[in-house]
């Protein structure tokens, strides 16, 4: 008879042990897949260790509880090896994750089929590098269409040494992009690229994960779920805009797959290099106190960007969503068969239905935060936070006054309508208009099918949200215009004028003759930042103000969420979760060290019938012991370090 130490491939509390000790019959390798029983539930566990009983007989004695068996064995051969084990480990060291989660993301998908497991041992991939050494990422600027041009000499330099080449992208749309490209380029062996993204079938996922080992593929090129390959001699790992949102995962474990990707260049001893538009704040900062090389590759000419006071349009009596600039240059472009971008701030046709009498909105039952207004054959309202939708009431809830009306920034549907009624109207000549937005574009057929718009002659208007911003590796567009872009920063967060400057930058990627911007705030410092070319100002400001204020990178940020259909209940477990937290921290003499802002509830304080809380805790860099201090967050509560988001 065995003991077998497994660790269950599902979600325990981070306080309870993330290791359990069950027997069996059989004595498994490390690696190996395994059912136990785990309360009133089986689940699968991996093996990470297997002892006779004769051997550990004396501290088997010593324990005071009755060892379980397991249920089953799935897969007496490894199906993760020992790089992958460490990549799950760091995962959840780092993002104080549950140890199980975090070593079922690394497994790949095709683990769990019959069909897929593997037959032979991964004893040949458990070898990891000796003396490792810490990594020193190389920042490189460059514009999307010279991404892999400004590149090549890495990639290629690479290949020669006989090792590979991964590169990492927010999205698949990108990912198709670059593999086109490298197709054309003849320093690359075509027949060696992969593509990874979620969209794989097992078979073709298996497939390219057998490539990688025998180290048949040479370059890869995918989403988040590559960074957890296990490479034969991986050799440099390319992040492509490191600092944007779709690296962070909204799902525990909540890791962000740039971060990630440091470790994983570590392990492989390999070469990181981050591509980006534009410097984030982190970004600068390690350039400046040398943590990071600095390359810029951009040549672009500086584009004037052109600025339009929304107030003062109201002033000379036009109210439309259309400045007179912007509507004067859309349909000169059009009328010159060229192609236009009209980007919206959001999605459907406006922002909330407001009462004229009393100023209250219609609000979601589910969420209570005001429902988007939607338009189908007519208007609907829709909550974009459970999806409830309902039809536009005849009168208000609270004051029962008819005079309900749409406000707020235009979404794409009414940016479209306005630009049909230019061409009704005869103000504008008949040209394809198409939106491009979650709403309206369900599947990548239809994206496709959406963009190939821009191929054909003549003039065509895109109104996109930043679905957009994935295709700037390949086309290109004379005229955008951002309807407004205060509605873009309308979230309070620390991160929202660095975030808005990486998605100006991205705009300059579409190489369009003019760029039309408007705005409640011309005044705005970022927006004058950008357009006056003084990046580094900006970047030195922000850091400034964070040092004062202590935010990331002078802090650590964590989020701790809590929700509970009852509201009374969530309200006592935030109490209590603040008391302990308030005590642990006097306890082990951390109040000059972190900062718990537990004042208030979410930005959404119900979704979904949920009632949720949130506490935010910063936490200066010289504290040592925060696993010793988190320790005492109750269960229940989720732990978000670095969250995309405060509120």
């Amino acid at each position: 008879m065995y003991i077998l130490e497994v660790i269950p491939l599902t979600s325990l509390p981070v306080n309870a042990p993330q290791i359990l000790s069950y027997f069996c019959h059989e004595n498994l390798s490390r690696g190996a897949l395994v059912e136990i029983p785990l309360g009133s539930r089986k689940v699968t566990a991996i093996v990470i260790s297997s002892d006779s009983v004769d051997q550990i007989k004396i501290s088997l004695k010593k324990t005071g509880y009755q060892l379980k068996q397991i249920s089953k064995i799935l897969s007496e051969t490894p199906q993760i090896s020992e790089y992958q084990l460490k990549i799950a480990s760091w995962i959840a060291r780092f993002y104080y994750a549950p140890l199980g989660l975090s070593v079922k993301s690394v497994i790949p998908p095709f683990a769990f089929k019959k069909k897929y497991a593997r037959n032979d041992s991964l004893a040949n991939l458990n070898n990891l590098p000796h003396n490792l050494a810490e990594i020193k990422p190389t920042i490189i600027l460059t514009e999307a269409k010279s991404f892999l041009i400004n590149l090549k000499s890495h990639i290629k330099s690479t290949l020669e040494k006989g090792r590979q080449v991964a590169i990492l992208v927010s999205d698949k749309t990108i990912a198709t992009y670059l593999a086109e490209e490298i197709k054309t380029m003849a320093a690359f062996s075509v027949e060696k690229t992969a593509i990874v993204n979620s969209s794989l079938s097992n078979k073709s996922h298996f497939d390219i994960s057998n490539g990688l080992e025998s180290g048949e593929i040479k370059i890869i090129i995918g989403t988040r779920s590559i960074l957890f390959s296990q490479f034969k001699n991986l050799g440099l790992l390319i992040v492509e805009d490191s600092n944007n949102e779709m690296y962070k995962s909204d799902m525990t474990p909540k890791y962000n797959a740039a971060n990630l990707a440091e470790e994983v260049a570590r392990l492989n001893n390999a070469e990181l290099i981050l591509a980006n538009q534009t410097l984030g704040v982190n970004d600068y900062l390690n350039t400046v106190e040398a943590k990071s090389n600095f390359i810029n590759r951009k040549s672009h000419p500086k584009l004037s960007i052109e600025m339009v006071d929304i107030i003062q349009e109201f002033k000379d009596d036009n109210f439309s969503i259309f400045s007179q600039k912007l509507k004067a240059a859309m349909i000169d472009c059009v009328n010159n068969d060229k192609k236009t971008l009209i980007l919206s701030p959001r999605l459907g046709y406006s922002g909330t239905l407001i009462c004229q009498n009393c100023g209250a909105s219609v609000v979601c039952s589910n969420c209570e935060i005001p429902m988007r207004v939607h338009k189908t054959v007519n208007l609907v309202l829709v909550c974009h936070h459970c999806t409830q939708s309902r039809q536009v009431p005849d009168h208000c809830a609270n004051c029962n006054s008819g005079k309900l009306k749409p406000s707020g920034s235009p979404g794409s549907q009414k940016i479209f309508e306005t630009i049909m009624r230019f061409i009704e109207y005869g103000q504008m000549k008949k040209a394809p208009a198409l939106i491009l937005d979650s709403d309206v574009i369900k599947n990548d057929l239809e994206e496709n099918e959406a963009i190939e718009t821009l191929n054909k002659p003549g003039p065509a208007v895109i109104i996109s949200t930043q679905m957009i911003y994935s295709h700037r590796f390949k086309y290109n567009f004379d005229l955008v215009g951002i309807i407004n872009i205060d509605a873009l920063t309308a979230f309070v967060d620390f991160q929202i004028e660095e975030r808005l400057n990486n998605q100006i930058q991205k705009i300059f990627d579409f190489e369009p003759k003019r760029l039309i911007i408007q705005t409640y705030n011309p005044n705005s410092s970022i927006l004058n930042y950008v357009a006056n070319d003084k990046i580094e100002d900006f970047l030195k400001n922000e850091l400034r103000m964070r040092k004062m204020f202590l935010y990331p990178p002078y802090a650590k940020i964590i989020k701790l969420s809590y929700r509970h259909l009852n509201k009374q209940k969530a309200y006592l477990a935030a109490r209590v979760a603040s008391e302990k937290l308030r005590m642990a921290r006097m306890q082990l003499k951390l109040e000059d060290k972190i900062i718990l802002n537990d004042s208030s509830t979410t930005f959404l304080s119900r979704e979904n019938n949920y009632y949720y809380y949130n506490m935010i805790l910063k936490i200066e860099p010289s504290v040592s012991n925060l696993r010793e201090f988190l320790k005492y967050v109750p269960s229940g509560w989720n732990i978000d370090v670095d969250p995309a988001r405060i509120f």
